[in-house]
């Protein structure tokens, strides 16, 4: 990835859709990524200006700023199945840092989410309609499942989901 001249031009979302920091002027976004992919500390280097609703850098024309870091830092992106990677595990607090940037596969980035405790999956989802305690009990109930789903305040599909470990699989 070049990061040359009109193509790093910055243009913010609306404050609603992005983080709180401020708009970056012309060149300062390139300049950063530039410096974070030259950071070598140990410390996480946060992107200063808007992120996303995530708490990823946010660049206009390429996307997220741990991105174009990672393509630096790291070379072009091997396929399709690869993603910017954060060793720190603070990717979702705009960590930009080069030091802690490197291309893994989906799945191998899931497992780091997991160990990192970042993943979204569980109670951790904004969807979710039970807690892990509550998965627990049902995993553990005898009866009916339209007797259980009644007591928990779900669908009886869902408990079966739940008892055959389909879904709260890590249980």
């Amino acid at each position: 990835m070049t990061l040359t001249g009109s193509t790093m031009r910055t243009r913010l979302a609306k404050p609603s859709q992005s983080g709180s920091k401020r708009r970056a002027r012309p060149g300062e976004s390139k300049a950063f990524v530039l410096t974070a992919a030259a950071h070598k500390g140990p410390e996480c280097l946060t992107w200063p200006f808007s992120t996303n609703v995530h708490g990823y850098g946010k660049l206009s024309s390429h996307g997220a700023a741990h991105v174009a870091v990672c393509a630096i830092v790291d070379g072009p992106k091997p396929s399709g199945r690869h993603q910017a990677s954060h060793t720190c595990g603070r990717g979702h607090e705009a960590c930009v840092s080069g030091a802690h940037l490197l291309w893994k596969t989906i799945s191998e980035n899931h497992k780091d989410k997991i160990a990192h405790n970042t993943h979204r999956r569980g109670e951790r989802t904004p969807t979710a309609k039970i807690t892990t305690a509550k998965a627990k009990k049902i995993r553990r109930a005898k009866g009916l499942q339209r007797e259980i789903a009644e007591k928990f305040g779900i669908s009886r599909a869902q408990v079966s989901r739940i008892k055959n470990k389909v879904q709260w699989a890590w249980l």
